[in-house]
């Protein structure tokens, strides 16, 4: 079964023509990456499977229930929220409890007189089973460079945006990850365990690189 597929998509701009009669589709675990020239539509393309930018003609259909999540070269976040909060912004009730367990250490790390606070919550993450949870956004954060969790997103940088953008759809695990430029602002070493990481992935993957042995 096919989580996305698009049939005849063309996209133009004014006399120029980025791509025509585009028919195609990705299915659980499948791993594509799409290499060539700036300027020749490949961002384009990724935005129009993400529902971000409408073709000219064509269709884009997504399997009931598939879930999708995107990363572009620049992701945004509202600026002010801490990374933390960046990073688990759902209201997926174990992203919740998560999220509030990782700021209440973060408030007794200051100092701050909370044992009740993470007694209750870690109630909570046992009763939900959500410690691999935890683990992974442990496990993410550390290996993408991530890690004063109270700074603000208007204090970071647009290559510390990025990886956070990653981080995010990597704890989230959708069905399928549509990417643009994933190894941008990414170390050697981050970069090896996201090839890792993606490879052993049941996730299906349609990114763009200029990057071609990754």
């Amino acid at each position: 079964m096919n989580y996305l597929s698009v049939e005849k998509l063309a996209k133009s701009y004014n006399e120029r023509i980025l791509f025509e009669d585009l028919t195609m589709g990705i299915g659980q675990g499948e791993k594509i990456a799409l290499v060539g020239l700036n300027g020749t539509g490949k961002s384009t393309l990724l935005k129009i499977m993400a529902g971000i930018e409408q073709p000219d003609s064509g269709k884009v259909a997504v399997a009931n229930n598939v879930k999708i999540a995107y990363v572009g070269q620049q992701p945004e976040f509202e600026l002010e929220l801490s990374i933390l909060d960046a990073v688990l912004a759902s209201d997926d009730p174990i992203t919740t409890v998560i999220r509030n367990y990782e700021n209440e250490l973060l408030r007794a790390a200051r100092g701050v007189d909370n044992a009740d606070q993470l007694t209750s919550l870690i109630d909570q993450i046992e009763k939900n089973d959500a410690w691999n949870y935890e683990n992974k956004l442990k496990e993410v954060l550390g290996k993408l460079g991530i890690h004063d969790l109270e700074k603000k997103i208007s204090e970071i940088s647009g290559g510390q945006k990025k990886r956070i953008g990653l981080a995010k759809v990597l704890i989230e695990q959708p069905d399928l990850v549509i990417l643009d430029e994933p190894t941008n602002h990414l170390d050697l070493e981050a970069i090896e365990w996201l090839e890792g990481y993606i490879s052993t992935s049941n996730m299906a993957l349609i990114m763009v690189t200029h990057d071609r042995y990754f």
